[in-house]
């Protein structure tokens, strides 16, 4: 499943981007809030609610249209955002949803502090045995990846 949160029946884009600027003192991207962002530390109870109702309603509705679901990533990659993936992990729990898609990891062009905020994201994820696979990238990065990994092999 692709989440969504910018618009369509449920209008949360308003809640979801007050979500995140709580969680990370501001509207900034995931790698310059701060790491301790838990959705209960800043988020009010009904911004917390809507945005699961929000994600509770997208699964369903791909259910109910028997769509199989068998991993959730999202728009604008906002389940990289450390709040939102905190409130996704549980909810995909309950929901039997096995995997979710760890951060953009390898290629050229991610500096110190993107690579390390993406390695505590994808840390978290795979302690909560969501992730599928150990890399994700482009077609770039995995040119790039399998240069200095393998290189001389085809």
């Amino acid at each position: 499943m692709h989440l969504h949160c910018g618009w369509g029946r449920v209008q949360a884009s308003a809640i979801l981007l007050a979500f995140v600027a709580l969680a990370g003192a501001g509207p900034v991207r995931a790698e310059q809030a701060p790491l301790g962002s838990e959705p209960p530390g800043g988020a009010s109870a009904s911004t917390i609610s809507v945005l699961a109702g929000e994600i509770r309603a997208q699964i369903t509705r791909c259910r109910d249209h028997g769509i199989p679901l068998t991993h959730v990533d999202s728009h604008y990659h906002l389940h990289n955002e450390w709040a939102i993936a905190s409130l996704l992990i549980p909810i995909l729990r309950e929901e039997r949803i096995c995997f979710l898609r760890i951060a953009r990891n390898c290629g050229n062009g991610l500096s110190f502090y993107k690579r390390a905020y993406k390695h505590l994201l994808n840390q978290k994820i795979r302690k909560a045995r969501m992730n599928r696979t150990q890399y994700f990238g482009s077609l770039e990065d995995y040119l790039y990846l399998k240069e200095r990994l393998l290189p001389g092999q085809e």
